[in-house]
Order: structure tokens, then C-alpha cells, then sequence
């Protein structure tokens, strides 16, 4: 962006009554975008600004850039606590990976072998093909838990080498119904009924509670 023709707060002034009929946008990157920002509160001085000529200024920032109040606030901000904006560059831990593809091709190679097992099987056969067959493939293998073993069966490299998958089918288990039993004529079931009654002290006007009956009824 090039002002240099707008060195005071007045002529921002008037540039902003002739852009209201215009819409700007910056067609720069973010971090030229950030550069300019930076460079114009510099330019005019926005912090020992009256509160009016601060309104200016932001007014003119945001026209130029398109962006909102609230970006440039915060645009302003981090000039007043760094002293400079700056595009913040990520960072994210990069961590090194320790099974390969050829790890998990070879893995894959041992699951058909043996048919599919399942985690705790694979992780001992690694293990004993590098501990007593000395195979210096299964280095890696021989030390791998079972639980990340199951990570590495759902990589698409593992995906595409295995020759069938059988899924683990869950249990079943039969859930108790409370309702009435139809023995339908047989004999053996019991059927136990829970009544409440008042007992004799409570209708003498005692004040005990009632007692709880249960009525058990034996069919045969």
C-alpha cells in the first residue's frame, strides 16, 4: 500500500469522506498487510493521539485492510506490547516416528501368516523371531506394546496388505425383564407379591407405621 501522499490525521480524515462511496480490500499478504499496520501507527504516532484523532486512524486502517474493529485492536494492542507486529509463525512438536512403513508392511506379513491373531499373539511372535530366530527385521517389533500395535493395524499400509479381516463379534448377554411370570402350567414357579396393610396398632390410633406383608403364593 503506498500513502506517502497522507502525512497527517486531517488528510486521513478527508481520504476517509471521499472512500465512504468505495470498498477497499488488500490484495497483499498477511504478514505485508501486518507490516503496513505497523508501520502506519508508527507514521502517525497513534498512541499520543486524542481519543478523536485515535478514531481516525483506526477508521483508515480498517478501510484500507478490510479488516474488522476487533482485528485491529488487537493489531493495536500487540504494537503497544511488543513494540512491533509480527505474523506469529506456528510451531507444532514434530515427532520423529519409529515404526516405518516397512515395520508395519512386515507386521502385516506376520498377521497373515498366522491367520489374523490377535494383538497379544502378533506381539510374541515379534518377539520370538527376533530374540530366538535372531531376525533383525523385528528389532523394532520385539519391543512394541500391545496397544500400539492395534494403532499401526490402522494405517492404510497395514489396510492394504492384510489379506482378510474378521471383526470381533461382541457378547451377548441376556437382560433380566421384570413383568408377570406365565408359567403356562408347570409346576416349580413361585411368585412373590409385596402389599402393604395397616396393622392393628396403627388403627387403634397408636401411631405405628405400618408393617410391610409379603404374600408368597407356591404354584404346582
Amino acid at each position: 500500500m503506498i500513502d506517502d501522499h497522507l502525512v497527517s490525521v486531517a488528510q486521513l480524515a478527508e481520504f476517509i469522506k471521499l472512500g465512504n462511496t468505495a470498498k477497499f480490500k488488500s490484495t497483499s499478504g498477511k504478514k505485508e498487510t501486518y507490516e503496513w499496520v505497523d508501520t502506519s501507527l508508527g507514521k502517525f504516532r497513534y498512541h499520543a493521539l486524542r481519543k478523536k484523532d485515535k478514531s481516525t486512524v483506526k477508521h483508515y486502517l480498517m478501510t484500507m485492510t478490510g479488516y474488522s474493529e476487533g482485528a485491529i485492536d488487537k493489531l493495536i494492542a500487540k504494537k503497544k506490547e511488543c513494540g512491533k507486529i509480527f505474523v506469529k509463525e506456528r510451531t507444532q512438536n514434530a515427532f520423529t516416528r519409529f515404526y516405518g512403513p516397512s515395520d508395519v508392511s512386515l507386521l502385516a506379513d506376520v498377521s497373515n501368516v498366522t491367520l489374523n491373531q490377535n494383538g497379544r499373539a502378533l506381539k510374541e511372535m515379534c518377539m520370538s523371531m527376533y530374540t530366538d530366530y535372531g531376525d533383525v527385521r523385528f528389532e523394532k517389533l520385539a519391543k512394541i506394546s500391545v496397544s500400539h500395535l492395534y494403532n499401526l493395524k490402522k494405517t492404510r499400509v497395514y489396510e492394504s496388505k492384510i489379506l482378510f479381516y474378521t471383526k470381533t463379534n461382541p457378547v451377548q448377554r441376556d437382560i433380566g425383564i421384570r413383568k408377570k411370570p406365565e408359567p403356562f402350567g408347570k409346576p416349580g414357579y413361585i411368585r412373590v407379591d409385596s402389599v402393604h396393610h395397616e396393622s392393628a396398632d396403627s388403627r387403634l390410633g397408636r401411631g405405628l407405621n405400618a408393617r410391610k406383608k409379603v404374600c408368597t403364593t407356591l404354584i404346582w
